[in-house]
């Protein structure tokens, strides 16, 4: 796994420190009658898990020379293959960076909770597979496809989803052209083969002036991620519904698998943007995992039945604790004085377990299948639950949700909730700081409730001070207005924090532990 120098992190958190004024800040401790030292704070992580986390963060070609990143992106919010089990995702890389910063901290104790999605449902998993044979050359372009194609092999979806650009490639009244990125790409794109690698699928595509028609068909015998052989039959339309051909040619093309991950796109029924940011080959049609009620703040450790989806349940089950439901794991991993829960987070970002090789992936987790009449993909191990990129944004509403746990109220000062517990259990509770870290990669979508009073009132009600980060964020995200602006400002912590490269995001949440660890 990557990981950011000495250098680059002292340098980062030099840059951090000064934008969030702590550089040379004067300490206020508690009182002087008791002795503080080595008590650690209390860290709070709110991690967003939306369907944006799909796409790649902003990197450029010179940071792509130097090693910096993989995926040429030079916006935000990319297209990149293979959605958020790519290592170029900001989802693998949110994943990845902050399971680093975990296994290297001590002096701290944290709490853990994502983004509520009820009924998690994952019906299908797709694959990338590379071509290692060459396919029928067609007139006027050559092998098509050639060696090193990659095509998306699964679960089958409507080709055409609308109007426009929603239905390049499926018909013959609107072929892909071969000799445009985009319409090549998006005929790559569309699933072949189906669930069970069993099924023919056909696409049309021009070479001007002529049109073509192609279908996949595999070979019997064809497994789900294992390499494979599909018959590729192309002919020529000689009419404009192409029901008379000639024949072009027929051969068998070998594949080769790259990997499996969950489709997700962001297109609309109207219009799919051929160009970054946000560039779109289908519509959400496509998603193998849904969920419902994402604008319902974090995800709560007492909404089982709700996590269900056809009696099956994704989500970390909750393991109650003898003190009461404020210290239960789900999750939600509250903060405890008795443990750091560093281990705990972990194994929600790679829950493979091995920390010599952390598995940051998503569909990697699922079978490759759906059992028997199941609608669903069931997890291959049950004690290896993986965070799923779905949905919407609610950073108001999970403020609020953080702040109904920690002080047992909604709204107004309350002396309740898991704090009430602390107060009085915690040996320590008199020199503990409280601080909440928000990981998102952009703005608030859902708006119910004011992230901007949520993180001025846990300032001003309680002393919680609020870090914002915005990984690969769009540049107008730190203008005045924008939500993660006030969470920042109205938390405490001056402005939020835009890393676009895993090296700087990681730098930037050691940069923000070891400010909290000083006393911040």
């Amino acid at each position: 796994m990557r990981r950011s120098t000495g250098k680059g992190r002292g340098l980062m958190a030099a840059a951090i420190a000064v934008g969030l004024g702590i550089a040379g800040l004067a300490i206020a401790g508690p009182a002087a009658a008791q002795d503080c030292t080595g008590v650690a704070p209390y860290v709070f992580v709110l991690v967003d898990t939306s369907g944006s986390m799909n796409w790649a963060p902003p990197c450029s070609q010179a940071e792509v020379d130097a090693g910096f990143c993989a995926w040429r992106c030079d916006q935000y919010d990319c297209w990149v293959p293979q959605m958020a089990d790519s290592p170029s995702s900001k989802f693998y890389q949110i994943k990845q960076a902050l399971y680093n910063v975990m296994s290297n901290t001590t002096g701290v104790q944290f709490g853990f909770a994502t983004f509520n999605q009820d009924a998690l449902n994952v019906r299908s998993k797709h694959w990338t597979y590379v071509a290692t044979g060459s396919g029928v050359n067609i007139p006027g372009w050559g092998v098509y496809p050639s060696i090193g194609t990659r095509e998306v092999f699964g679960n089958l979806w409507t080709c055409n989803t609308g109007s426009g650009n929603n239905q390049i490639g499926c018909a013959a009244t609107t072929p892909a052209d071969l000799s445009d990125v985009w319409k090549r790409t998006r005929i790559q794109q569309l699933a072949k083969l189906g669930t069970n690698f069993s099924q023919a699928v056909t696409f049309y595509v021009r070479v001007a002036p002529s049109i073509y028609r192609v279908t996949y068909t595999p070979v019997f015998g064809a497994t789900p991620g294992s390499p494979v052989n599909v018959t590729e039959l192309v002919v020529k339309c000689n009419n404009s519904s192409c029901t008379t051909t000639t024949s072009v040619g027929q051969t068998v093309v070998p594949f080769t698998p790259a990997g499996d991950f969950l489709a997700w796109d962001n297109g609309s029924s109207s219009s799919l943007s051929q160009t970054n940011p946000e560039l779109s080959y289908f519509t959400q049609v496509i998603a193998d995992a849904s969920a419902t009620n994402t604008c319902n703040g974090w995800e709560p450790n007492t909404d089982t039945t709700a996590d269900q989806s056809g009696l099956y349940n994704l989500k970390w089950l909750t393991s109650s604790d003898p003190r009461g439901a404020y210290f239960s794991i789900g999750d939600m991993i509250p903060q405890d004085w008795q443990t750091a829960h560093n281990t705990d987070v972990m194994a929600r970002l790679a829950p493979n377990g091995n920390p010599s090789a952390p598995d940051f992936r998503t569909s990697t987790y699922l079978n490759d299948r759906p059992t028997g009449s199941d609608t669903f993909l069931r997890l291959k191990n049950a004690i290896q639950r993986p965070l799923i990129a779905n949905g919407a944004s609610p950073l108001g509403a999970s403020l609020n949700s953080f702040r109904t746990w920690w002080s047992g109220c909604s709204s107004g000062i309350c002396a309740a909730g898991w704090s009430n517990v602390a107060r009085v259990q915690d040996p320590d509770w008199a020199c503990r700081r409280q601080y909440l870290v928000v990981l998102t990669d952009g703005d608030d979508t859902c708006g119910s409730t004011d992230a901007c009073t949520q993180a001025s009132e846990l300032s001003a009600y309680y002393g919680i001070k609020t870090f914002a980060v915005g990984f690969g964020a769009d540049s107008g995200l730190s203008a005045p207005g924008n939500k993660l602006t006030c969470i920042a400002a109205n938390g405490g912590t001056s402005s939020p924090l835009t890393p676009h490269l895993e090296s700087e995001l990681e730098a930037s949440l050691n940069a923000i532990l070891d400010a909290v660890k000083t006393g911040f």
